[in-house]
């Protein structure tokens, strides 16, 4: 597996861009095992959104929906995360990149506090093999659920429980 992050990181610490790393905000939503599970993964989110944010302060950046971005799956195994200034650039990105796009565009115009939030669904492959596909979307405080990705030319549903 192929991970990159293209991430330009501002010159003074993450603590300054958004509050703490990881916030309460950001684990509204995930219990036990779940917040166990995914951690990791939605410190890094977490981390991505400020980062945005942080772009969104220094420079006036096209409305998301309106940039011209298209949602591109990445080929199994390559796992990019891009800030919004290369997804700006490149015209397309994947789910991770949008929703933390889109989070940080309604925290910094809307001063509302939306999280990355991680759904995902467990299926078993051919070679009896449970493989879990994890799709990234936008929760509001309220609970509404947003999928940028869909916004932005996701084929296919994802439906699951969690």
């Amino acid at each position: 597996m192929r991970l990159c992050f293209n991430i330009a990181l501002p010159e003074d610490n993450l603590q300054v861009i958004g509050g703490a790393p990881l916030s309460s905000r950001s684990l509204k939503g995930y219990v036990g095992r779940e917040l166990n599970r995914f951690f990791p993964v939605i410190l890094c989110l977490e981390t991505l959104c400020q980062i945005n944010e942080w772009h969104h302060k220094q420079h006036k950046l096209p409305i998301l929906y309106r940039s011209g971005v298209r949602y591109e799956a990445e080929p199994p195994g390559q796992e990019e995360w891009l800030d919004i200034i290369t997804l700006l650039r490149k015209q397309k990105g994947d789910c991770e990149d949008i929703a933390c796009a889109r989070v940080a565009e309604i925290r910094h115009h809307l001063k509302i506090a939306a999280v990355p939030a991680i759904r995902w669904k467990n299926f078993q492959t051919g070679f009896n093999k449970i493989v879990t596909l994890v799709h990234v979307l936008v929760l509001w405080p309220d609970g509404k659920i947003e999928d940028p990705s869909k916004v932005l030319g996701m084929g296919g549903e994802f439906n699951c429980d969690q």
